[in-house]
């Protein structure tokens, strides 16, 4: 048996008087005890992030090769941390997870240049329920990192298995979460970081034009050079049809563009669509599956095991921007053809007005039905000057896909749409690209640095402490039983256990529950009968060294045997006793 104070302090400062206020000090026991043999308090952990499936494999990071292509998809989303304060199996049966699920994000206001403010949405899980959880954010528009964190209660321990360590109802084990968001020079606006000199790696000064999100067809990529197409160098005037594919390349497409602040778009016009956008993106690649007659069936993110929701506004989710959805009179451009600014009327980029690419009349829907039209690539200049005005229409029609904070035009070949059962992924990242050789110039041999965390945007998808705890005494083995013996052993005159000369104890420990002890002399007479009969999983059983006629037993050697569900064991004890009478 231990004793124990339990005490407060009321900790102050040395200018406000004592440092320190006590109070009274409330004296404790505790007996300590080893548990049953048979006694199963185990436990099997998951941590991670988890996709519809379970727990995601982490993998490891692609690599770049020397023609600008990734080795293979990216590791699921590092940005969110989930930890209890301590995981008491002893108070804990059953399955059950402490989770935080992502759902959406909210963009609330944006600072031009500079930073953007959002609330993002996530579902709380506990053994006790589910709640809504929102956590508002100020995100950097450059390269500063964003955290935060936060407290909750996770658990609530088992009120019967508490009481046998003296607690019960009432006690809860908190949980704690922690996220970090990189800024938007690594999640989206590449072009401004590159152009400013703080994409990752400062010793490579505008070097990084060429990167961006890139499609391609199959297991992985395999076009050279897929970005290289983007006007590096903050070039300006290139209406060449072959230097706005800056996208990857798809059969059947002509062009697969993606606009770019400080690239196509010089000036700082499209760098706040991209701020606002990038609140969306992560590190993942999306298989787009094609139905009949141009309509998308799904957008799955690979990476998160999630599937991506349609959406008819710019979020999480994805859409398709047909010309026909965007009237030339209320367009920023004022033309019929389909451009990037046309994604300016969609909704919240209409109302949050982005650099003052400014849409009037009613706000468009993205759909989930492409209906190919006509397209217009941006030629160059600023974008205030509506210098898409000047921009050729496309040979081919085509159509507009937002998906996950990008945004691409895809002309068609000759205008058809992809047959029912076509497969399109598209490959995104978070951090900085460097080098290539293309319509800007030569930037050197390729390199890429990851952005300190992927941010974890993936719908659906949520980061768990997902537990099995036994807690429970199971079928008794004959190894349970090999782990019981005496204590202490041999018994001799006296141990520390006794108080008195008329007050003796020898211990049985690591015995199985419900077991019952026979001890024996060695001609083989009974000497006593013990049971364990815990109702705590406890082990120990003492016995007072005295006989069925309650008399203490001669000196000796005993045997004694264990019995416990259907087994029993042998064991043999020595006691060297002591008269009371003697000096």
């Amino acid at each position: 048996k231990y004793y124990y104070v339990v005490t407060a302090f009321d900790v102050n400062s040395w200018n406000s008087g004592p440092s320190s206020l006590e109070s009274s000090r409330v004296t404790k026991t505790v007996t300590v005890g080893a548990p049953a043999s048979n006694f199963d308090n185990s436990a099997t952990v998951q941590t991670g992030v988890f996709g519809r499936s379970g727990l995601l494999p982490n993998g490891s990071a692609p690599t770049i090769d020397a023609s600008g292509r990734f080795s293979g998809p990216f590791q699921p989303s590092n940005a969110l941390t989930l930890s209890l304060a301590g995981f008491a199996t002893q108070l804990l049966k059953g399955s059950s997870a402490v989770s935080m699920q992502y759902d959406s994000t909210q963009v609330t206001s944006f600072s031009a240049a500079t930073s953007v403010s959002v609330t993002e949405w996530f579902t709380l899980g506990t053994p006790s329920g589910s709640s809504k959880l929102s956590v508002p954010l100020t995100v950097s528009g450059t390269q500063s990192t964003t955290t935060t964190s936060g407290s909750f209660t996770a658990i609530t321990v088992d009120g019967t298995l508490a009481s046998v360590y003296g607690g019960g109802t009432g006690y809860t084990i908190a949980g704690a979460y922690g996220q970090t968001i990189p800024g938007a020079y690594y999640t989206g606006i590449w072009g401004r970081g590159c152009a400013n000199s703080q994409l990752g790696n400062s010793g490579r000064v505008s070097q990084c034009y060429y990167g961006g999100s890139r499609w391609f067809s199959g297991a992985n990529e395999t076009a050279a050079n897929p970005t290289t197409a983007s006007i590096a160098n903050q070039a300006s005037g290139i209406t060449v049809a072959a230097s706005f594919a800056n996208g990857g390349t798809l059969p059947g497409v002509a062009t697969v563009h993606r606009g770019d602040a400080y690239g196509y778009y010089v000036g700082s016009n499209w760098r706040d669509v991209e701020l606002i956008m990038s609140q969306f993106a992560t590190a993942a690649d999306y298989k787009l599956y094609w139905g009949a007659a141009g309509k998308i069936d799904s957008v799955i993110d690979i990476v998160h095991n999630e599937p991506v929701p349609f959406n008819a506004r710019v979020a999480n989710s994805w859409g398709i921007l047909n010309a026909t959805a965007v009237p030339a009179a209320t367009s920023f451009d004022l033309r019929a053809d389909l451009t990037s600014t046309d994604l300016v009327c969609v909704e919240p980029l209409k109302t949050l007005n982005p650099h003052g690419l400014a849409c009037s009349g009613t706000a468009a829907a993205l759909a989930n039905t492409a209906v190919p039209g006509p397209l217009a690539f941006w030629s160059g200049g600023n974008g205030n000057a509506k210098s898409l005005t000047l921009a050729p229409t496309r040979p081919n029609n085509g159509f507009g896909l937002y998906i996950k904070g990008r945004f691409f035009m895809f002309e068609l070949t000759g205008g058809a749409l992809p047959a029912s059962g076509t497969v399109w992924t598209m490959r995104d990242y978070a951090g900085g690209l460097y080098g290539g050789n293309g319509a800007g110039g030569d930037e050197g041999a390729y390199a890429f640095y990851p952005a300190v965390v992927r941010p974890f945007t993936a719908p659906g998808a949520a980061v768990k402490f997902a537990f099995t705890v036994n807690n429970a005494a199971i079928a008794t083995t004959d190894a349970a039983l090999a782990k019981v013996h005496t204590v202490p052993d041999p018994y001799y005159v006296t141990s520390a256990y006794d108080r008195t000369t008329t007050a003796k104890t020898i211990k049985f420990v690591n015995l199985p529950s419900d077991a019952t002890i026979r001890i024996y002399t060695a001609s083989g007479i009974l000497v006593k009968v013990l049971h364990n009969t815990s109702t705590s999983f406890g082990g120990i059983v003492d016995w007072d060294v005295r006989n069925r006629s309650n008399q203490f037993i001669a000196s000796g050697v005993y045997f004694y045997v264990v019995e416990s569900g259907g087994l029993s064991r042998t064991y043999r004890l020595t006691i060297v006793n002591f008269a009371s009478n003697i000096s």
